[in-house]
C-alpha cells in the first residue's frame, strides 16, 4: 500500500509518468513516506529505480551522475532541515552544466516553521539562485489537488527547459506520518510541455485532437500581437473547424461572441467543448471562464511564448511554448476540416451578438460611442478602455478587430489607465480615445499634468458617482458600508481637473438627446490640449 498523504501520492504518480526513473534517497523520518512510495514504485515499475546514500551532499552528486549517464532527469530525496542545504553544491554544479537534477525535500507544515521545532528551517527558496522552489502543500480541496498537478508539472518542465536546469520540490508533511492504506497511485499525467523550434510549432497530436474533437474551441484573452493575428483568426472562423471566442481585449475579430456568452446564460449552457486552445492573458468575461471550469472531460492546451502554465480552466493537459502568431497561422492553414457543431454555434453566437440591445445606462453609452466611431471609421483612432465597468460594458458593441483596443488587464486594476493612454498618444498615429469610469479617471488624473500632451488624446469620463462595478456584486448592497466605503461614492466632477490642467472640456448627460452630437464634437474638435467629455450617468 502507498502512503495516505495526497501530495506525496500525486508527486509519486507524476514522477512515474514523466520518466524520472532514478531517485537517490537519504535516511530521515519526515521524508519516510516519500521513500516508502519510491521503494514500492521500484518494485512495481520496470523503469523506476531507487538508490540509497546516507550523506545528502554525496547523494545529490550521485543523482547528478545518474542524470548524466541516463541523459534524463534524476532526483535526490532528503528529509527536512539542514539536509536540504547539503544539496546546494550539486545543484550549483547542475545549474552551470545545464543538467536536469531534481531535489525533493520533505518539510514541516508551514505553521511549524519558526516555532523552534526540530530539524525545521525555511526551505522555500533555500536553493536560490540556482533554482526556485515548487511548494506542494497538503491539499484540503479538489482545487488544491489540481494545483498540485500543475505545480509538479511546472517543476518537471523546468528540468528540461532552456537545455536543462535543476528544480526543487518541497513537500510539507504533517503528522501522523506513517499510514499506508492507499492501494493505487492516482491516475494522472503531467502537463506536457512542447518546445518546438520550427515555424509549425503545434505538435501533430494536437492537430489530430482538434480534427477529431466534438467541439474544439479557441479562447483568447488579453493580448496585443498585431494585425496579422486578426487575419488568421478570421480564417480560422471561416474554416468552421474551431469555434473562435476571443475577448474584447484580445483585440481581434469576433470578440462580441464572448460578450454574448457573458450576458446570455442560456448560451453559456449550450457551450460544452471537449477541447480548448487557450491563448493570451486575463479574460474580462467571467461566464465563459466559470462554464469551462465546470465542464466535464475538458482538455485544455495552452499556447504561451514564455512557457508558463496558467491553469485558468482547471483542465490543462498540454503547453506549447511558442508565439501566438505562429500557432494561429498554423491553425488557420492546417485545421480546415468542417465541423457542423462549430458552424451552428458560431452562427448562433453572431446572431445573438447582433440582436443584443443595451440593458444599462453604461451599455447605452458604449453603444453610442461604438456607433460614433463607425461614422469616422477612416480615421486612425486607438480605443483605450479603463477597468472595470467600462471594458465590460463596451464588449457587446464593438468588435475587437475593428480597431486597436488597449486595456490594462495585466492585473485588472484601475491604476494607470489615463497615463497609458496619455503616453500612447504621444507616439502613435491618429487619436487615442480613452473611455474611463470616474474612479479610474480621478485616481490617475496626474497624467494630465504633462505639458507635452496635446489634442491627440480624447477622453470620455463616465461619471456615475461611484465604482459602478460594485453594483454587479451579489449581496454587497446588504452592507451599510457598500456605497461610501467600498464603492467609493463621491460628488466630484472632471470640470475642475480640466481647468487645472488646461484641457478642453464639455459636460453632458447619458440621457441627453445631444449625446451623439457631443461625441462627434469630442472626436473632431480641434484642440491644442487633450479633450474631455464628461457624461453624467444619472
Amino acid at each position: 500500500m502507498y502512503c495516505d498523504k495526497t501530495n506525496v501520492n500525486v508527486l509519486s504518480a507524476l514522477l512515474a509518468a514523466s520518466g524520472v526513473g532514478e531517485v537517490v534517497v537519504c535516511p530521515g523520518s519526515r521524508n519516510g513516506v516519500l521513500v516508502h512510495n519510491f521503494h514500492l514504485m521500484a518494485q512495481r515499475l520496470d523503469d523506476f529505480h531507487v538508490h540509497q546514500a546516507t550523506d545528502e551532499r554525496s547523494a545529490a552528486f550521485m543523482a547528478l551522475g545518474l542524470t548524466l549517464a541516463r541523459r534524463r532527469p534524476a532526483a535526490v530525496c532528503v528529509t527536512s532541515g539542514s539536509a536540504l542545504l547539503a544539496t546546494i553544491p550539486a545543484v550549483a554544479e547542475a545549474y552551470y552544466r545545464d543538467a536536469p537534477l531534481l531535489v525533493i525535500s520533505a518539510d514541516r507544515p508551514p505553521q511549524m516553521i519558526g516555532q523552534l521545532d526540530g530539524q525545521t528551517i525555511v526551505q522555500q527558496g533555500a536553493l536560490r539562485p540556482y533554482t526556485e522552489t515548487f511548494q506542494l502543500d497538503e491539499p484540503t480541496t479538489d482545487a488544491d489537488t489540481t494545483w498540485l498537478r500543475q505545480t509538479v508539472s511546472r517543476a518537471l518542465a523546468i528540468l528540461t527547459s532552456s537545455g536543462g536546469r535543476p528544480a526543487h520540490i518541497n513537500v510539507p508533511i504533517s503528522e501522523p506520518l506513517f499510514s499506508f492504506s492507499t492501494p493505487h497511485l492516482p491516475s494522472i499525467q503531467p502537463i506536457r510541455l512542447h518546445q518546438p523550434q520550427t515555424a509549425r510549432p503545434l505538435p501533430e497530436e494536437l492537430i489530430k485532437a482538434i480534427k477529431t474533437a466534438r467541439l474544439p474551441m479557441l479562447v483568447m484573452g488579453h493580448m496585443d500581437c498585431g494585425e496579422r493575428v486578426g487575419e488568421w483568426v478570421r480564417q480560422i472562423d471561416l474554416n468552421r473547424s474551431l469555434l473562435a471566442v476571443p475577448d474584447i481585449v484580445a483585440s481581434v475579430p469576433l470578440s462580441r461572441r464572448m460578450a454574448a456568452v457573458e450576458r446570455l446564460p442560456e448560451l453559456a449552457d449550450r457551450l460544452s467543448p471537449d477541447l480548448v486552445i487557450h491563448i493570451g492573458g486575463a479574460l474580462t468575461g467571467k461566464a465563459l471562464k466559470q462554464k469551462l471550469r465546470t465542464t466535464q472531460d475538458l482538455r485544455v492546451w495552452r499556447i504561451d511564448p514564455k512557457g508558463e502554465m496558467p491553469n485558468t480552466f482547471g483542465a490543462l493537459c498540454g503547453l506549447v511554448e511558442c508565439a501566438p502568431q505562429e500557432a494561429l497561422k498554423q491553425l488557420a492553414e492546417e485545421v480546415t476540416q468542417y465541423n457542423e457543431t462549430v458552424c451552428r454555434l458560431a452562427e448562433e453566437m453572431d446572431r445573438l451578438s447582433e440582436d443584443y440591445r443595451p440593458q444599462t445606462p453604461a451599455e447605452a453609452l458604449m453603444d453610442q460611442i461604438a456607433f460614433s466611431l463607425k461614422q469616422i471609421d477612416s480615421s486612425p483612432i486607438t480605443l483605450h478602455l479603463a477597468n472595470s465597468t467600462t471594458v465590460r460594458a463596451m464588449a457587446p458593441f464593438i468588435d475587437g478587430g475593428a480597431r486597436r483596443i488597449l486595456c490594462n488587464r495585466g492585473v485588472n486594476g484601475i491604476e494607470g489607465s489615463v497615463s497609458v493612454a496619455a503616453g500612447y498618444s504621444l507616439a502613435a498615429e491618429g487619436l487615442s480615445l480613452l473611455v474611463t469610469g470616474d474612479l479610474s479617471f480621478f485616481y490617475d488624473q496626474n497624467a494630465l499634468w504633462t505639458e507635452e500632451l496635446d489634442g491627440r488624446l480624447r477622453i470620455v469620463v463616465m461619471n456615475d458617482g461611484h465604482g459602478g462595478i460594485f453594483d454587479r456584486l451579489p449581496g454587497l448592497s446588504a452592507s451599510p458600508a457598500s456605497s461610501c466605503f467600498i464603492a467609493g461614492s463621491h460628488h466630484a466632477t472632471a470640470e475642475g481637473t480640466a481647468e487645472t490642467f488646461g484641457l478642453t472640456y464639455k459636460r453632458t448627460n447619458c440621457h441627453n438627446t445631444a449625446l451623439a452630437n457631443n461625441l462627434a464634437w469630442l472626436l473632431t474638435v480641434e484642440s491644442p490640449r487633450p479633450v474631455v467629455l464628461e457624461v453624467k450617468m444619472t
